[in-house]
């Protein structure tokens, strides 16, 4: 019997900063099902290699065994030449080419894992064996260019027609029980690969500022606009002492104030692989969040991360971090924000504190969250 087919709707590039769809692709694929990990539709580019119709060939890129990342453009080609479609007609085209793909990849029928309700203009023409909506974000978050009106119609269409609802956040799950109190909903909370955060060489270039600093303060992530920025530049003028090592790309517009300052260091984007050895290298790491409707739904992915490597977390208050009790520092206002920073940089290496982090990121693992994926799907797999 074949492995089951699982077809994976992210709203990010397989290859852009690794977050919950690529730990949950990759996981489920180690796990023996077949995982085609759609990415979101491109700006630019040819839908299928000038051919009106799905050609797997010049598509299908295998990643690992079991996963295989498929690109959707929303530009067709006619002799090499591109040229769009009205919104109307360019889904309906997609919405065929996914159904061509599927059919061909995964004749005897796949499991949808859709992470975002964008992707439901793209998908409600086409049949599959099971449904699952993971409901990750805010849509603020997710919608991209689409209305904030079309996409919670989306959504909600999404959920009408979802066997299983996924949240990673107790508001998502009542925004979903909100729209449709009968809704199928299962709390599925983000996790970590312990194992590869447990133990790694620090960064060399991190390591190296403490001939400079007696401090190392770090954060990885995307430095959004629901980051905040002014909590950061005020800890970094409190604290020269501390160096600020930011991890992860961030708008222009967004940083300068931060490049201004000597003791911020802002190494941008790196490859997953590497971002344990940057959270190795810190003494604190840092979850700063704007106030407001995303963070009160967001459950942080680094938070996980922060604590398999056994680092202590400076946190603004989210609800969610409200059930990791001591082992998350959270902080109201910038003065106990500073405050924080400065104890847990001094409780930073305590045995006993390390071991709890660990403790709980080993608890919370992308391999315990498959398993309640897997429990969803078709024969219980």
């Amino acid at each position: 019997m074949a492995n089951p087919c699982l077809a994976l709707f992210s709203p990010i590039d397989y290859d852009f900063l690794y977050q919950r769809p690529q730990a949950l692709a990759d996981t489920l694929a180690e796990r023996g099902v077949r995982v085609l990990y759609f990415e979101p539709p491109r700006r630019q580019g040819s839908l299928n290699n000038s051919r009106l119709r799905y050609a797997a060939a010049h598509l299908v890129r295998p990643v690992r065994p079991n996963l295989s990342v498929i690109p959707v453009s929303r530009y067709f080609d006619i002799l090499g030449v591109p040229f769009r479609l009205s919104r109307p007609t360019m889904e309906r085209h997609i919405q065929k080419w996914i159904g061509a793909a599927l059919r061909e990849l995964c004749p005897e029928g796949a499991v949808a894992l859709i992470e975002s309700p964008v992707w439901w203009r793209y998908l409600r023409g086409n049949r599959f064996t099971r449904i699952l909506y993971d409901c990750i974000d805010h849509g603020e978050v997710l919608r991209a260019s689409t209305s904030g009106d079309i996409f919670e119609s989306l959504r909600r269409d999404l959920i009408d027609h979802s066997d299983v609802v996924f949240t990673t956040a107790a508001e998502l799950e009542e925004s979903v029980h909100a729209l449709r109190p009968h809704a199928a909903v299962v709390r599925l909370p983000n996790a970590a690969f312990a194992e590869r955060f447990a133990t790694a060489n620090p960064a060399p270039s991190v390591t190296a500022l403490r001939n400079r600093f007696t401090t190392i303060a770090g954060y990885v992530g995307v430095l959004a606009a629901w980051t905040d920025i002014a909590l950061i530049e005020h800890c970094a003028d409190a604290c020269p002492d501390t160096a600020f090592v930011l991890v992860g790309p961030g708008r222009d517009d967004l940083v300068a104030g931060l490049k201004r300052r000597a003791n911020v260091f802002l190494v941008g984007r790196q490859p997953h692989a590497a971002i344990p050895g940057y959270i190795h290298a810190f003494d604190v790491c840092l979850n700063p969040f704007i106030s407001g409707a995303i963070a009160t739904s967001t459950n942080p992915i680094k938070v996980y991360e922060y604590l398999a490597a056994g680092k202590p977390v400076v946190s603004t208050p989210i609800r969610e971090l409200q059930s990791f009790g001591d082992l998350v520092y959270s902080a109201t206002g910038a003065t106990e924000f500073v405050a924080l920073l400065k104890l847990a940089a001094a409780n930073s290496h305590r045995r006993d504190l390390v071991a709890q982090r660990q403790a709980f990121a080993r608890e919370n693992s992308w391999s315990s969250r498959v398993d309640v994926i897997l429990k969803k799907m078709p024969g219980n797999y």
